[in-house]
């Protein structure tokens, strides 16, 4: 809330009110297709909803399933008409999300590529399946290893980008394990416009503060 508009969260829907008065007033419920478990900012007059991807891909590689991040953009200048404006969604976890000032900041981790491993058996010895796995990683190219973004217009239509560049990516000078953690930053007025770096590291847990980010 900011004193006069409060918005709330449930799951897949935002809901206005009026805080005004002396009790407040529901102002309209908006449903956000696809998504999970939103938590939301609010920053002047844009809400920023950001939870699960429930179009959750499968995977035979790994057993852990994927939790792609989904991002939902509304303007609440008519708090009782809000429009989603812009919607994303990445190939990546969420880990965090904190909002200082109207900048938003989201932490995002990557799993690794889902390259077409093989595992050793009556008929591959362990060597043949660890030589056969290094060659698909030196088959593979930096698109399998870098998140993506994907962008959705008006229509659904959705275009797909890196979600950080590979010069933006900082490797630690000891092993730090293999993933790559994302900080990805914009201005609540300007979601198209993201600044992004990240770490190569499989790291989960983040601190924050108002101008540092451990």
């Amino acid at each position: 809330t900011d004193g006069r508009l409060l918005v709330r969260a449930d799951d897949d829907r935002v809901t206005t009110y009026d805080v005004t008065g002396a009790h407040p007033e529901q102002l309209e419920t908006i449903e956000l297709p696809g998504m999970e478990g939103a938590e939301i900012l609010l920053a002047g007059d844009t809400v920023v909803a950001v939870g699960r991807d429930d179009a959750q891909p499968t995977s035979d590689t790994y057993a852990v399933p994927q939790q792609d991040t989904r991002l939902v953009v509304l303007d609440v200048s008519d708090p009782g008409a809000p429009v989603v404006t812009d919607t994303f969604v990445t190939n990546t976890d969420l880990q965090a999300t904190r909002q200082t000032g109207d900048t938003v900041r989201l932490v995002l981790s990557s799993r690794l590529p889902d390259l077409d491993f093989v595992e050793p058996g009556r008929w591959r010895s362990d060597d043949r399946a660890l030589e056969q796995n290094r060659d698909r990683i030196r088959e593979s190219s930096i698109e399998d290893w870098l998140p993506t973004v994907t962008s959705y217009d008006a229509e659904g239509e959705g275009t797909v980008r890196p979600l950080v560049d590979c010069d933006r990516v900082a490797l630690p000078s000891t092993e730090a394990g293999l993933g790559t953690m994302v900080v990805a930053g914009f201005d609540a007025a300007e979601p198209t416009d993201w600044d992004v770096s990240a770490v190569a590291t499989d790291s989960d847990v983040v601190y924050m503060s108002t101008d540092r980010l451990y």
